[in-house]
């Protein structure tokens, strides 16, 4: 049976975030398009911990990893709160799994995924959820599950007036105890760094977790 955990009610800047993916889903997926292989290296090492079984893709938007990570072998279901960057890629990627779900309330069996990628995901929830979130992630993955998790470097909240986009930003050592109290180990942190062919406002946080 699914896990039936409770609900979680959506907040009004979650919300606010997931409107701008829904009515920009085309444009943004335009912008994105054009690096398919966003996190090369990162895949890789990935598939180094986890050389095959059922990956989760949090926050999957158009697909973008999907295709690779197909490539690589893996059972690929590919999630995202926004309907409309779901409907792009069931488009763009016709052997991907692609489901409409939020985060914080996944509709898996307990122990469905071997791994998961939240790449860009945790940094639009607000920090006093993200514990919630991250217990949603665990419930649904098998002990030992390999996780990679990327997050925007800084501190306190950013609202991207020109989209209306929330952002919850982390250090380093401030995201590291967050994931060992909810019960992932960490493999390997990445110090702060840019997005390959990317201009961003923040460096990215990269970690590799396995659950405990």
């Amino acid at each position: 049976m699914p896990i039936s955990a409770q609900v979680m009610t959506v907040s009004p800047q979650e919300q606010q975030t997931i409107n701008y993916y829904n009515t920009q889903a085309e444009s943004w997926f335009e912008r994105h398009s054009s690096n398919p292989l966003y996190w090369q290296p990162e895949l890789e090492l990935f598939q180094k911990y986890l050389p095959q079984g059922a990956v989760l893709d949090i926050g999957c938007g158009a697909g973008r990893d999907a295709k690779p990570l197909l490539e690589m072998g893996y059972a690929y279901t590919g999630i995202d709160a926004s309907t409309g960057l779901i409907e792009i890629a069931k488009k763009q990627v016709l052997e991907g799994r692609f489901l409409c779900q939020n985060v914080l309330d996944l509709d898996f069996p307990a122990a469905s995924f071997d791994g998961f990628l939240c790449n860009a995901v945790l940094l639009h929830i607000p920090k006093e959820r993200v514990s919630d979130a991250l217990q949603s992630i665990k419930a649904v993955m098998k002990p030992g599950a390999v996780g990679f998790i990327t997050v925007k470097e800084g501190v306190g909240t950013l609202l991207e007036e020109k989209t209306g986009r929330w952002f919850y930003l982390y250090t380093q050592d401030e995201l590291a105890a967050i994931l060992r109290v909810n019960g992932f180990a960490i493999e390997c942190q990445d110090k702060p760094q840019k997005t390959p062919n990317v201009k961003v406002k923040n460096d990215w946080l990269t970690f590799f977790v396995r659950v405990q």
